[in-house]
């Protein structure tokens, strides 16, 4: 009975060490990862960290380029860029911000082809949101004309 102690306290170390391990080779999140998307009229490049735990600070890219002359070109990002998030800065500040699907819209302002824009955005994990591969979509509208739509995952483990 006595040895069965020993080998479940050695057992606990040996699951303590090799999460540690998997944390140092950042298995448990924060590496950046880029997507894109694109489409006859537009591109849109998003660069986060697909992975996350409770707490950490982060940033996410996203990256506008026209191919066309978009009027009112408007970022559209759904709810699960939020959703138990805490949002920091947004850099640069939009020109105008609504409500639309569920998420916020960032009016980017006309551009015309080959014109660029970057907006930044800083989050927090919040420390008591779990979430398993969490749907987080950016479209990309000119007025109320879709341009194009990227879809991402993010995985925030406990």
């Amino acid at each position: 009975m006595r040895e069965a102690g020993v080998w479940a306290r050695r057992a606990f170390v040996v699951v303590l060490l090799l999460l540690v391990a998997l944390a140092l080779a950042d298995v448990f999140g924060q590496a950046m990862t880029a997507s894109e998307a694109s489409s006859s009229r537009a591109s849109l490049r998003v660069e986060a960290p697909s992975a996350l735990r409770g707490g950490l600070l982060y940033q996410v890219v996203f990256r506008v380029t026209a191919r066309t002359a978009l009027a009112n070109p408007e970022l559209q990002l759904s709810n699960g860029w939020f959703s138990g998030l805490t949002t920091n800065a947004e850099v640069p500040q939009p020109s105008g911000q609504s409500s639309r699907l569920g998420g916020p819209a960032f009016a980017l302002g006309s551009m015309r082809p080959g014109d660029q824009r970057t907006v930044r955005i800083y989050f927090q994990v919040n420390p008591t949101t779990v979430a398993w591969h969490r749907p987080m979509d950016a479209e990309l509208d000119d007025g109320s004309t879709e341009v194009l739509i990227l879809h991402r995952w993010m995985t925030v483990y406990p």
